[in-house]
């Protein structure tokens, strides 16, 4: 199970975090993509190793980090599914786009500070969560959903299972929609989530 914070992979149960979402990270790993992509090898290398077939399932930004590991040789023959929930192929925010021009890391500081910070909703969760981190994870965050969103799913045939709230405030949920269009598996479906009131959540 491959999330934006966390990465599961169905094997017995393998769980590794995305650096952003680590109470332990430096500032230096938080915002780099290297460091995002070394955590899917390091899961997959694990997986791998216990089992003969692993079940990925991916949360956010753990699914354009999916598509890549799944990019990777030797590696979609092994995974027998994949399920993205609340998947972020683009996020809601229309101007997302002018994160990855060549000033963004300035104006990036500019507009949102150096660090983006946030109430825990408990102290578990401000024990096993980061609560502040830099805001230039935000860069990486959509040089990765751009890298998906312009590469071929068409060639992907490991079956999907997708989840989205049409009214995610995080993640356009059309996009998430299209993705699961492209994917190129016989076997996917797209399953709605059902809305008992008025509020949205992310994931």
């Amino acid at each position: 199970l491959v999330c934006s914070g966390w990465l599961f992979l169905f094997v017995p149960l393998v769980m590794l975090p995305i650096a952003t979402h680590v109470v332990s990270s430096s500032a230096s790993e938080v915002y780099k993509r290297r460091s995002w992509l070394q955590v899917r090898v390091d899961a997959w290398k694990v997986a791998e190793y216990l089992g003969d077939e692993v079940v990925i399932v991916a949360t956010s930004t753990g699914a354009p980090l999916t598509v890549w590991l799944l990019k990777q040789l030797r590696v979609a023959k092994k995974v027998t599914a994949v399920l993205l929930m609340s998947p972020n192929f683009k996020i809601k925010n229309p101007f997302g786009f002018l994160l990855t021009w060549p000033l963004s890391p300035y104006l990036v500081h500019l507009l949102l500070g150096r660090n983006h910070s946030w109430e825990p909703e408990s102290p578990v969760h401000a024990k096993v969560w980061t609560s502040s981190y830099s805001t230039l994870a935000v860069i990486e965050m959509q040089k990765v959903v751009d890298w998906a969103r312009g590469t071929d799913l068409g060639s992907i045939q490991t079956p999907l299972a997708m989840m989205c709230m049409k009214k995610d405030p995080t993640v356009n949920a059309n996009a998430a929609k299209n993705a699961c269009e492209r994917w190129g598996a016989a076997m996917k479906s797209r399953i709605p989530i059902r809305q008992n009131s008025d509020s949205a959540e992310h994931v």
